[in-house]
Order: structure tokens, then C-alpha cells, then sequence
């Protein structure tokens, strides 16, 4: 992958590729990475029923693109705050670009189409 912090994921939530600026970004190595599951990198445990709710709701309306800010747990256990874009390919994968940016960690995700 190029030198954008690009993640790609397959649809059942497992990691397939990451670029090394996206490694670098979340502080792990591929191999570490190729076998955690999607949202590995949150610092808060996982709304699953919530989670669902809205997967529901995205894929009813098409899966459009989807972008926002969230704050993320890297591998080294500090958090950094990023923006990402989600965009669904034509494989049934997933491309997701990120990018660090400002903010306090603090802060919930915000999440838009």
C-alpha cells in the first residue's frame, strides 16, 4: 500500500493489509495487526448491540462512504485522536484512510455520510 496511512478490511471485520504509515500510526507491526479483529483499537469496550444498530442502518442506505474522528488506542497504550474515511470497494472489502489530526482524546467519535 502506498505511503498514506491506509487500512484494508475484509467484511467480516479481520484486517487484510495496512500501509506502514497506518502500522506507524497505531504502533504495531503487520504481523500483530493481520490478526486483530476490526475495532482493536478503541480505547472503550465495544457496544456490540449498538455497533450492529448502526452497520444496519449504513448498509440499509447504500454503505456510502463514511467519515469522522475518533480517538484511537495505539499498540504502545497511548491514544491519539485521528480522521478517518471508510470506503466500502468493490470486493466486499473495506479501504480506510487515516490521518492524525488535533483534538482532545477525550472527545466521543463523530461519525458522517
Amino acid at each position: 500500500m502506498a505511503d498514506e496511512a491506509t487500512i484494508l478490511f475484509n467484511a467480516d471485520g479481520t484486517y487484510a493489509d495496512a500501509s506502514s504509515s497506518a502500522l506507524s500510526l497505531l504502533g504495531v507491526e503487520l504481523p500483530e495487526f493481520l490478526g486483530m479483529a476490526s475495532g482493536s483499537f478503541s480505547p472503550e469496550s465495544p457496544d456490540l448491540e449498538a455497533d450492529r444498530a448502526i452497520r444496519e442502518a449504513w448498509e440499509q442506505s447504500g454503505s456510502p462512504d463514511l467519515g469522522g474522528e475518533a480517538t484511537i488506542l495505539r499498540g504502545d497504550g497511548t491514544k491519539a485522536r485521528v480522521r478517518f474515511m471508510i470506503m466500502p470497494q468493490d470486493d466486499g472489502r473495506y479501504l480506510v484512510m487515516i490521518e492524525p489530526t488535533a483534538g482532545q482524546v477525550e472527545r466521543p467519535a463523530t461519525v458522517y455520510t
